[in-house]
C-alpha cells in the first residue's frame, strides 16, 4: 500500500501511494503536533527542507498570530497550544452543539436498544408485558462495540479564508468526537492536509497529524494549535516538503491546489494507519460568512456520524 514506507525515531512515517488516476501521492504521518516538529526541525537542519517561517505582525490576519520559529518549534515540542486558537474552537463549539442538538436526539436515539437490565439487550418486561403496559420495554443506553473510529479532518485553507473562520473545523471534530464517545465510539482525530501538484516532480502530498488518541482526551489547547491556520500556513508546507523528501527524493515548498478528500481517500489512510472505521469531518471553508461555515460544519458533522453508525 505505502511504498518506500519508513519511520523516524520520533514516529513519524512517509512513503507514497497512488490514489485512482492521481499522480503519485507522497505522505507523511506524525501520531503527535510534537512529533511533527521535531522531524521538520531535523529536516531543516539535514535534509534541506522548506523551513518554518517569521510569521509578523503585518501578516496577523494570515496566519492568526504572531510568532517567530523558535516559538512555534518550542511549543510544538512541549505540546503547548496557543491560548487564542483555543478560545476560538470553543466560542464556536457551542453554536455547533446547538445546531446539533435536533441531530442528536433523533439519531442517536435510533441505535439506543431496549432492555429490562442494563446489561441485557434486546430484553422484555413480562409483568409490564401482561399487565397491559405500555411501554413494556425500557429504554438504556448500550455501549457500542470497541472498535476504533478515524475522524479525518482537512486543514487546508483557500488564502483569502480569515483564520477564525478556519477554527470552526476544530470545533466541528470536537463536536463530532464528543457525541461519538457519548455512544460508547473510540474516537481517534487526524488532521489532514490533502493537495495536489505539491512537489517540484508534480507528486501530490498529504500530510497527517493525529490530534487524538483512541485512548486520550480530548485536549483542547494542542489540538486548537494543531489545526489552524498557522499550523497549515506554516508548519503543515514544512512537513510536507519533508515527505517529499523523504518519499521521492524531491525538492518542495509544500505548497499545493488545495483537494478535498473523498471517501476513497480516506479509507486509504485508514488502511495505511490501520483503523477499523473511519469518516470524514470533510469541510473547507469557501468565504468569511460565520453563520454558513457553522452551518456546513454541522452537516459536514451529521455525514460524518451517519457513515461511522453505517460502518459499525
Amino acid at each position: 500500500m505505502l511504498n518506500n514506507d519508513s519511520t523516524d525515531e520520533n514516529g513519524v512515517r512517509t512513503g507514497w501511494f497512488k490514489h485512482q488516476r492521481s499522480r503519485p501521492i507522497d505522505f507523511i504521518y506524525a501520531p503527535s503536533h510534537s512529533a511533527m516538529i521535531r522531524s521538520i526541525e531535523y529536516g531543516e537542519k539535514h535534509e534541506n527542507i522548506e523551513d518554518i517561517t517569521n510569521m509578523t505582525r503585518s501578516q496577523l490576519d494570515f496566519y492568526g498570530r504572531i510568532a517567530n520559529p523558535k516559538v512555534v518549534k518550542d511549543e510544538g515540542r512541549d505540546g503547548v497550544g496557543h491560548e487564542r486558537d483555543a478560545k476560538a474552537v470553543k466560542e464556536h463549539e457551542g453554536k455547533m452543539l446547538d445546531a446539533l442538538s435536533q441531530f442528536h436526539s433523533e439519531i442517536m436515539g435510533s441505535i439506543r436498544c431496549w432492555t429490562d437490565a442494563p446489561r441485557v439487550v434486546n430484553g422484555i418486561s413480562m409483568e409490564r408485558l401482561f399487565n397491559g403496559e405500555s411501554p413494556f420495554r425500557s429504554k438504556r443506553r448500550v455501549r457500542m462495540k470497541q472498535e476504533v473510529v478515524a475522524l479525518f479532518v482537512p486543514t487546508n485553507s483557500l488564502a483569502n479564508i480569515d483564520p477564525e473562520i478556519n477554527s470552526i473545523r476544530a470545533s466541528a471534530a470536537l463536536a463530532a468526537a464528543e457525541i461519538l464517545e457519548e455512544q460508547g465510539y473510540m474516537v481517534e482525530i487526524y488532521a489532514l492536509a490533502y493537495s495536489e501538484d505539491v512537489a517540484y516532480n508534480g507528486n501530490g502530498s498529504v500530510a497527517v497529524t493525529r490530534i487524538k488518541a483512541a485512548d486520550e482526551v480530548f485536549n483542547l489547547y494542542q489540538a486548537a494549535s494543531a489545526m489552524s491556520s498557522w499550523v497549515w500556513r506554516n508548519v503543515t508546507f514544512s512537513a510536507r516538503s519533508l515527505a517529499a523528501r523523504r518519499a521521492s527524493n524531491v525538492s518542495s515548498s509544500g505548497a499545493g491546489r488545495t483537494l478535498n478528500p473523498d471517501k476513497a481517500f480516506c479509507e486509504t489512510l485508514a488502511t495505511i494507519l490501520g483503523c477499523d472505521a473511519f469518516s470524514a469531518v470533510n469541510h473547507i471553508p469557501r468565504n468569511n460568512n460565520v453563520r454558513q461555515q457553522v452551518e456546513k460544519a454541522v452537516d459536514a458533522v451529521v455525514t460524518a456520524i451517519e457513515e461511522v453508525m453505517e460502518q459499525c
